[in-house]
């Protein structure tokens, strides 16, 4: 078995193109259906596959600079998060999704508890601060899932998206639309 995974994957679409999706009873309109929601999907894993890690690693430094962000804003500044352990982790030289992935957990953990202390000072200026620093996060981290999953076909909004490839260098001087 060959240890690439598009290529793999690509094996597995061709089988159910071919050999699968002939056999499913034409009158079974749920299993037509699954199917080919089922070879829709692999396309669009076979499309993300290689763009997958940097998507997770590009998501944990943006979390990271969010994460300062914020606690620059928080007054009385709260005990500062100890990031060195996210920081290196991204910094090996061999990195695992699944590690990055825990990784960006946490870090959103950490961002919803600095939002709450931010928002038990509701109506101050530093909330206000606090949540125009999300809300540009979630402007950039949108723009990247939308890119990322454009294969569905289903976003309304279609001529605002950019490649995946490109999706990467987004930040929050980027306009609203695509770059």
């Amino acid at each position: 078995m060959v240890p690439d995974i598009a290529e793999r994957l690509t094996t597995i679409l061709g089988s159910l193109l071919d050999v699968v999706l002939p056999a499913i009873d034409p009158h079974s309109s749920a299993a037509q259906e699954q199917a080919h929601l089922t070879v829709a999907s692999l396309r669009m894993v076979i499309q993300q596959i290689d763009y997958a890690h940097a998507f997770e690693v590009t998501d944990c430094r943006a979390l990271i600079s969010l994460v300062r962000e914020i606690s620059s804003i928080l007054e009385p500044a709260p005990a500062t998060p100890d990031l060195s352990d996210v920081e290196a982790l991204l910094g090996r030289p061999v990195l695992f999704t699944g590690d990055v992935r825990a990784a960006n957990r946490r870090m959103r953990d950490i961002v919803a508890t600095l939002v709450e202390e931010a928002a038990a000072a509701a109506g101050t200026e530093q909330f206000r601060r606090v949540t125009q620093a999300v809300l540009a996060y979630e402007d950039v981290q949108i723009r990247r899932d939308r890119a990322f999953v454009a294969g569905t076909g289903f976003d309304v909004e279609p001529e605002t998206l950019v490649p995946i490839a490109d999706s990467f260098a987004l930040t929050t001087l980027d306009s609203g639309g695509a770059k």
